[in-house]
Order: structure tokens, then C-alpha cells, then sequence
């Protein structure tokens, strides 16, 4: 006799957010940009439902074929003739709708376009074709995910609500992120409001309850969702970090380092807009806490120099021999002919707010380098920022052995000469742009720095010249 499919529970989850840094959910079209974003029927932009369990399951390391509150599928083999084989499996437990993106204060999100470029191994030098662009959601635009969690008699897992209690506290910790680039700053939410309500069904009057609540005799949201009382995420959260630490298994140590921009910082983003400057800083319109037009390091420039700068360390100063392999190991690689050897990022980079920088408009020309004089048609205008302060934030993956310990010894070492000035960010750095300081790291994981250097010394033993 089959197992009892009777629903004896409902429970559901809204969750409101902001976006704290932009978000990118490719639609695989290039009409506009490389990567144009998705949009609905409107052309408004969302985060499609199965984004949102992709980061849930991946976050529990669950396989699609073992058994999970997401639901699994497999092929059993009741023979040995492929025939008589047969699918088995069952349903997810959580039901997740998709998101729309709306900002309350305007008629709608900001949408920009983001440049890349895809730079040599290790090297600051633009790799061929390597030039990019991308469509996306800037900070600020707010959504609200609904998840449904539905219990049945004799179900295999019961857990499917303290883990997505885990999930909602890694989410606003910054721990999960959504969409592309999320290793390089993009995917941050800030969850500013959370509900819950549970219905028994098993009980007569809960029952009832639940049929007013899903829209008799009931209100409805703006989305026309049944309404769901909410509270603050920093009260809601107060006894559910416990789901975090047992239920998510992907974990992060965390590294905070507060800066200090000295000089001006050139990240360009280029226009060919009549009246508007040939190029600027690259700046966000508008950030989650309502702050107008603030100029960002994005997490790739960090990630460009705070690699280039980890390999230097790596090749000259430890000897390391094969210093590439344990960088692309680390901070991961793609090879398009060896699919196998593609390595995911060991480490997450965010996006830094340069907070109270002064906006300095300039006119320039370009010099001939021979006779110094100005070279005809070259006067171009640009817009740049200096001082004010930032933080970097990175996150080093914590995995089984001792590995990551190691990867932060050497990230340490970078913050150290970042702190001194040695790494400069973005471009125009031989004319003193892109150059931070600083004198204390705020967070460094639970670790103690020389641990994480003596974990980095017996990593590379074996591995020196």
C-alpha cells in the first residue's frame, strides 16, 4: 500500500526586500547589451521562481536525485533490461513564486548597462574580444519572495521549514545571492521584513481559517496575494540563528576592512550623449537606503587587483611554482575546451559605496608625447570623484579540511598592501587614481591571522622553488 499523500500542514513565508547591490538575471538575448536582463509581459524586470530554488537547494547541497525537501527525481532499475526501468521520485515540499522588481518611490526600477572586460590570466591586460556588457537592475528596486511550504502524512523530510528560516538569514547576511556575477559583488538583498503563518489542517477551524486567508471573505496585497502580517527582519530573527547553522551547508568566513580613498578613483563608464561628459566614474542612481548618485568599486575591479596582486605574492615573494594553477583553483576559471577543469570561485568580492566623495567635473586634452603640443580633436571631458571612504567585504568559501584558512592568509596579505597603498583600483592608476588606505581590518572570519598564515606556509610546502 502506497504512502498517505493527505496535506496535514500549510505554512508560508513572505520575505520584502531591497536590492543592495545590482542584480543581474539574464534572459540570453543580446538586443540591447550582451546579456539583456529578463522581463515579464509588461517589460518589467523579475527574478523567475526557479532562481530563487536554485540558490535554496544549492545552498543545502542537496543532488537532484537523493532525497530532499526540494523534491528529487531518479531512474530505478527494477531489472537488468533498460525496459523495465522506471522513474521514481517525488514533488518539493516548497512551493516559490516568481518576483516582481518594483520601486515604490518612482514609476519604476533603474535599469543601467554595466561594461567588463574579461582580462589575460593574472595579468591587467585586456584579453582579446574580451570587451562585455551587460543589462542591470540597480540597488534600490524592491521585490517580495512568497514561499509555501506544504506538509503531508508520512513525508520523508520534516525540516523544510527550519531550513528555509536558514535560508531567509543567510539571504540577508549577505551569505546567498542571487542571478550572475553574484561571486563579484552582484545578488546582494537587504531583507528588511519578514511574515509567517501556519494553518494545522488537521484541525477543523484552522481549516477554515486557511480558506479565509487564501482569498474568502479575505484581503489581498498589492500583488493581489493573500496579505501577511510581517515584523522587522532584526526582530523576526531574534532565536532563529540556530537554522542557519544547521541547516545551510554552504558557509562563509567574512573579512571587513574600512578604507580610505586618497586622491580621486577612475572606474569609467563611457557616454556618447550629447552635452554629457565622454566618460565618468561609474556611480549608482540610487542605493537601498535612498542615497542619490554614489560612486561604487564594483566587485570585478576589486577582484582584478586583489588577484593580480595574490599571484605577485604567490609567484614572488613565497616562490610558489605553480602559483597559476593555485590561483585559478581559488579564484576561479573557465576554459572553454576542458569544461572539467572550469573551477567556481572559492571567494566572493562585493560591490563598495565610496561614501562622501566630492564630484569634480574636468576638461582634458591629449598631448602629443613628441613636441607636447595638443593633439587636434582630442579634447574630451570626464567626471571623477575623490576622497571619501568605502569597505571592502570578502567572503572566503569554508569548506571540509583547511584550505580556507590558507586562501586567507593570502587575501591578508593583498588587504595588507591594499591598506598601504601598493594596489591601486580601476584605471588611470599611473597618475595616482584608484590608490585606498587604511589601518585595521574590522572582521576577519573567527580566525587569528597567524593561523591563517602558518595554514598558508604548510599549503605551499612542496609547491616552492
Amino acid at each position: 500500500m502506497s504512502k498517505s499523500s493527505r496535506v496535514t500542514k500549510r505554512t508560508y513565508y513572505i520575505v520584502h526586500f531591497k536590492l543592495a547591490s545590482p542584480l543581474c538575471i539574464s534572459s540570453g538575448t543580446g538586443d540591447i547589451a550582451d546579456n539583456d536582463l529578463m522581463l515579464d509581459g509588461e517589460g518589467k524586470p523579475f527574478i523567475p521562481g526557479t532562481s530563487i530554488a536554485g540558490a535554496f537547494r544549492n545552498s543545502l547541497m542537496d543532488k537532484k536525485n537523493k532525497s530532499s525537501v526540494m523534491g528529487f527525481s531518479k531512474v530505478s532499475k527494477s531489472s537488468e533490461t533498460e525496459d523495465e526501468s522506471e522513474q521514481i521520485g517525488r514533488m518539493s515540499q516548497i512551493l516559490i513564486s516568481d518576483v516582481s522588481l518594483v520601486k515604490k518611490s518612482s514609476d519604476s526600477v533603474n535599469i543601467s548597462i554595466r561594461d567588463g572586460i574579461k582580462l589575460e590570466d593574472n595579468e591587467k591586460i585586456t584579453a582579446g574580444t574580451g570587451k562585455f556588457d551587460m543589462q542591470v537592475v540597480e540597488p534600490g528596486a524592491e521585490g517580495c519572495m512568497r514561499f509555501e511550504i506544504v506538509e503531508r502524512e508520512n513525508d520523508d523530510e520534516t525540516d523544510a521549514n527550519e531550513k528555509i528560516k536558514g535560508f531567509i538569514i543567510d539571504l540577508a547576511e549577505g551569505n546567498i545571492r542571487l542571478g550572475a556575477k553574484k561571486n563579484r559583488g552582484f545578488g546582494k538583498l537587504k531583507v528588511t521584513e519578514v511574515g509567517e503563518k501556519e494553518f494545522d489542517l488537521t484541525q477543523k477551524d484552522q481549516a477554515e481559517k486557511w480558506l479565509e486567508f487564501l482569498g474568502f471573505n479575505a484581503s489581498s496585497d498589492d500583488e493581489g496575494f493573500p496579505a501577511l502580517e510581517c515584523t522587522r527582519y532584526e526582530e523576526w530573527k531574534v532565536g532563529k540563528e540556530k537554522y542557519k547553522d544547521s541547516y545551510v551547508k554552504v558557509k562563509y568566513a567574512k573579512i571587513r576592512v574600512p578604507l580610505k580613498l586618497k586622491g580621486g578613483i577612475s572606474i569609467r563608464k563611457y557616454s556618447t550623449r550629447p552635452g554629457e561628459a565622454d566618460y565618468e566614474q561609474l556611480t549608482i542612481k540610487e542605493d537601498e537606503d535612498g542615497n542619490k548618485r554614489i560612486p561604487v568599486v564594483p566587485g570585478s575591479s576589486w577582484n582584478g587587483a586583489i588577484r593580480s596582486d595574490a599571484a605577485r605574492i604567490l609567484r614572488d615573494s613565497l616562490g610558489c611554482k605553480d602559483y597559476k594553477e593555485v590561483i585559478n583553483d581559488w579564484f576561479g576559471t573557465v576554459d572553454k575546451e576542458d569544461k572539467d577543469r572550469t573551477q567556481q570561485s572559492k571567494i566572493v568580492i562585493s560591490e563598495s559605496k565610496i561614501i562622501g566623495a566630492t564630484e569634480l567635473p574636468m576638461t582634458r586634452v591629449k598631448i602629443n608625447r613628441f613636441d607636447s603640443s595638443a593633439v587636434a580633436g582630442a579634447l574630451y571631458s570626464e567626471i571623477s570623484f575623490f576622497g571619501g571612504e568605502t569597505e571592502l567585504e570578502v567572503l572566503v568559501r569554508v569548506d571540509k579540511g583547511e584550505d580556507y584558512k590558507a586562501i586567507m592568509g593570502l587575501i591578508y596579505l593583498v588587504i595588507k598592501d591594499i591598506m598601504n597603498g601598493f594596489v591601486p583600483i580601476g584605471g588611470q592608476t599611473a597618475v595616482g587614481r584608484g590608490i585606498f588606505t587604511g589601518s585595521e581590518i574590522n572582521e576577519f572570519g573567527d580566525l587569528e591571522v597567524n593561523d591563517c598564515l602558518a595554514s598558508l606556509k604548510k599549503y605551499l610546502e612542496g609547491r616552492t622553488k
